[in-house]
């Protein structure tokens, strides 16, 4: 059961290709050009550094994920031998005490007394 893993592709993806450009405009002006305007520092290296950052750090959730779901796994197969337990308690005690004792009801299940008789719908020929 594994939980879908987050792609950023699509954003990392574009923003390589304008990386790429961006690139190639300082190598075609000969200098690093200023992207940020009014006052805010944005050059190639570091619109280059966030791409990075942001593939690793979505390369680091992906990694958390596949351990949750192993985690996952674990407390499921560990529901499931506890399931497989309470059903054996219930049966043992069916044949230790019997279909109607007190002992199933406090162990929680149902005695046979107390269970509701299916209701059959007749069937009108009007």
């Amino acid at each position: 059961m594994g939980k879908v893993k987050r792609n950023s592709a699509k954003v990392v993806g574009e923003s390589k290709i304008r990386l790429s450009a961006m690139q190639q405009i300082d190598t075609d002006e000969g200098r690093v050009v200023e992207y940020g305007g009014e006052g805010r520092t944005l050059t190639k290296v570091e619109f280059e550094a966030k791409v990075e950052e942001c593939e690793t750090r979505n390369a680091d959730y992906n990694k958390l994920l596949e351990e949750a779901d192993k985690f996952l796994n674990h407390v499921l197969q560990s529901e499931r031998e506890l399931q497989t337990m309470y059903t054996q308690v219930l049966k043992s005690a069916v044949a230790e005490f019997g279909e109607d004792a007190d002992e199933i009801e406090m162990l929680g299940g149902t005695r046979i007394s107390e269970r509701k008789r299916p209701v059959r719908k007749s069937k009108d020929k009007s």
